[in-house]
């Protein structure tokens, strides 16, 4: 075995360096790339569709994509009818608002008696909520009541922003 000259191993050195500044560049505009204005969703897609990545890389991009793509077959048929749990949910959130506005006050004990009982029967003729205060309107709903809070405090405007 002949021993390496020092033009030889700088020469390998210089190979190497050149090797990885190149993979380095490759990596960055993936980076970009990815980064270049996609969602998570598409960000999975072109992961999972690049076949140049690992196999392992791969399968967890598809793992994370599968819900949005395919997303889980419901057993039953949802309704579009809001249920007795909706409307007893919205009832509770306006009457709050009411007694907050009337009284500058928290209602007391039992204010929602007769919405928590078994006996409940949603009003007559009434449409869907709304206001969906436990779901996409939780927010929307928290601030209103918030809002009523600081103006029995004195805090701020006495206007209905519910609806």
């Amino acid at each position: 075995m002949s021993e390496e000259t020092l033009e030889q191993k700088i020469a390998r050195y210089e190979y190497v360096l050149d090797a990885q500044a190149d993979e380095i560049d490759k990596l960055r505009a993936e980076v970009a790339r990815l980064r270049g204005g996609s969602d998570a969703h598409q960000t999975l897609q072109s992961i999972y569709r690049n076949g140049d990545l690992p196999e392992s890389l791969r399968a967890k991009a598809a793992i994370g994509a599968l819900p949005v793509e395919k997303p889980r077959l419901l057993s039953v048929v949802p309704s579009s009818e809001p249920d007795r749990k909706e409307r007893r949910a919205y009832q509770r959130f306006r009457l709050k608002a009411e007694i907050l506005r009337e009284t500058q006050q928290l209602p007391a004990p039992g204010w929602d008696a007769k919405l928590v009982g078994d006996t409940y029967q949603p009003p007559e003729g009434d449409a869907e909520p709304p206001m969906d205060v436990y779901g996409k309107d939780a927010f929307k709903a928290h601030a209103m009541i918030s809002e009523l809070m600081s103006n029995r405090n004195g805090n701020g405007s006495d206007d209905d922003t519910g609806s």
